[in-house]
This record gives structure tokens, C-alpha cells and sequence, in this order.
């Protein structure tokens, strides 16, 4: 079709006179056109969105909930230190008997171990202590192992997690009689025969280590750190000690040896702290050294 010049401006007013009796009469788009708007709305800002309407009060079940963004910490902090014996070095004391299947007549007394070159103190225990801190991942399947050798625990201390197997193995060529006790978790008792072994789960963690015994040889002893965590050590025969894989923030700690319980009292560059129940708090942000520790002579006297 050909408009000429009026017929055109005739044509335009007929347009505009019918968009406006459309407006005052209240025409709505139809279904189609509706559609195309919707449509044009989300692919120019809005396509992607989680965000549910105005009027759903929860993220559509199909839809992933975006995660809340918390802070988090690189567990890959470390406490170190070294604990020392506040006086001259004792000297070692000795179990003697002469009971030929223990493999030698004198053993070393392991309630009380000082280095006589460094005084370091070994068999100190250190765990954390804070509520609500987890070990990462779960703990390790692996048993641990305990020998019964030369009628001695081998090692002396033993740390694991609630529900992780502790296994006891004889290794003398005659039988033990064990005995375990804590304070949450039922006593254990065992008849062990020769190159025999026992496992035992404890589904409940421990306050203190609890206490390995035989009921035929008084001098063995040893001990068993049951905790929810994995952060537990004991001091080596220098005195020293590493607590790796902590969460960075302000933690506390909690220290105990056989001889002292609960290691209240120590000095720390010549200066004496208090440590009530044994417990010390530390703001940890990068790898820490505690430097020397010294324990008072006078505490292993009790």
C-alpha cells in the first residue's frame, strides 16, 4: 500500500487516538507479549538469581542454597616448647628383679625421666583444651598399638581418639593379667596370653589418662590419653614437645605428668606463672615456641 503525505499524518493521528483509548480503557498485554516481556526482564539482569520472590519465604528445593561465606582459619599452626626440671637432674631410679623372663634384671623407673645433659622432662602430656574444636577429618582407622615387653608398657603413653582401637600385644614369653581404668568409660580387664593380643574401643573421652596396670607385676605402668580430638603429645626425652595442625585464634591448653597431676606451677623466662588445673591460654596466629618451660623440683616430690 502507497500513503501519500496527508493520508500519512492521517494514519499517525489514527495510532496515537488508539493507544489512548487502549491506556484509559485499560488493555493488558496479551499472553504472547507477556511472555517476550518476562522473558527480555531476565536475560537483561536477573537470569541466575537464588534469591527467592517477594512472596516465598525459602530457596526453591531444586535450587542450591548459596553457602554463608564464614571466616576460616589454615590449620596449620604449631605450639611448641621444652619442659625443664627446676633443679639438678635426678638420677635415674631402677626397678631391679630377678625374674629371668623379663629380659633384663634393672629397668628404668619411666615415672620420672630428666636428661642430665638439658634437665628436659620427658612424658609430659599436653592437649587441648578448648570447647568445640574439632581434629579435621575423622579419626584414623589404625589401631593403636601397645606392646607388653621385657614387663613394661612399650610406650609408656599412648594417646587415641573415643572410638579408635587400642590393641595390646605380649610380646614376654610369659602371660599378663591388665587392667585399665578411667573416669567415663568402663573398666578393662584382661587375661593376655603368651604373643597373644587384646583390643579395646572406649567410646567416651577422658578428663585425665587413665591408668594401665598388671595385677601380677606392680612396677608396670603406663597410660592412656583418650580424647574427641587429635590434638594431644607428650614431651620428648629432651623435654621437648610439638602440637602441629592447630587452628589459628586463642586457645587453651591443658599439661599433666604422672609424678605431678596437673602441672600448676612453672616459670617461664625466670618468671613463675599459676596455672590453675594445669591450664594456660595462648593467642596463636602463626607457629608459636613457648621457649623453656621449668616445672619446680618440688611438685615431682608428691
Amino acid at each position: 500500500m502507497t500513503f501519500g503525505n496527508t493520508q500519512r499524518i492521517h494514519y499517525v493521528w489514527l495510532v496515537i487516538a488508539g493507544f489512548g483509548l487502549c491506556s484509559l480503557a485499560g488493555c493488558q498485554p496479551t499472553s504472547s507479549e507477556r511472555s517476550v516481556n518476562q522473558d527480555s526482564e531476565t536475560s537483561s539482569g536477573r537470569q541466575g538469581s537464588l534469591l527467592p520472590s517477594e512472596s516465598s519465604s525459602s530457596v526453591p528445593t531444586d535450587v542450591p542454597e548459596q553457602p554463608q561465606q564464614v571466616a576460616t582459619t589454615t590449620l596449620s599452626v604449631m605450639l611448641q616448647g621444652r619442659f625443664t626440671f627446676g633443679g639438678p637432674p635426678p638420677a635415674p631410679r631402677m626397678i631391679e628383679t630377678n625374674l629371668a623372663f623379663c629380659g633384663k634384671t634393672k629397668m628404668e623407673d619411666e615415672s620420672l625421666l630428666v636428661d642430665p645433659y638439658n634437665r628436659g622432662v620427658a612424658n609430659v602430656c599436653i592437649w587441648l583444651d578448648t570447647d568445640g574444636v574439632q581434629s579435621p577429618g575423622t579419626a584414623t582407622q589404625d589401631p593403636v598399638t601397645v606392646l607388653n615387653e621385657n614387663c613394661q608398657f612399650v610406650p609408656h603413653i599412648v594417646s587415641l581418639r573415643v572410638d579408635q582401637t587400642l590393641r595390646i600385644q605380649n610380646a614376654d614369653p610369659i602371660g599378663h593379667i591388665l587392667k585399665i581404668d578411667g573416669f567415663q568409660n568402663e573398666p578393662v580387664v584382661a587375661n593376655l596370653p603368651v604373643k597373644n593380643s587384646i583390643e579395646a574401643v572406649f567410646p567416651s573421652a577422658e578428663r585425665v589418662p587413665s591408668i594401665m596396670t598388671s595385677s601380677v607385676y606392680p612396677w608396670m605402668r603406663g597410660y592412656l590419653i583418650v580424647k574427641d580430638h587429635g590434638y594431644v603429645t607428650t614431651s620428648q626425652r629432651d623435654g621437648s614437645f610439638q602440637l602441629r595442625g592447630l587452628p589459628a585464634g586463642k586457645l587453651r591448653f591443658q599439661v599433666w605428668h604422672e609424678k605431678v597431676g596437673y602441672v600448676r606451677e612453672v616459670k617461664i623466662n625466670n618468671t613463675a606463672v599459676e596455672w590453675k588445673r594445669g591450664r594456660f591460654e595462648v593467642e596463636l596466629q602463626d607457629d608459636t615456641d613457648l621457649g623453656e618451660i621449668v616445672i619446680p623440683a618440688d611438685l615431682f616430690a608428691t
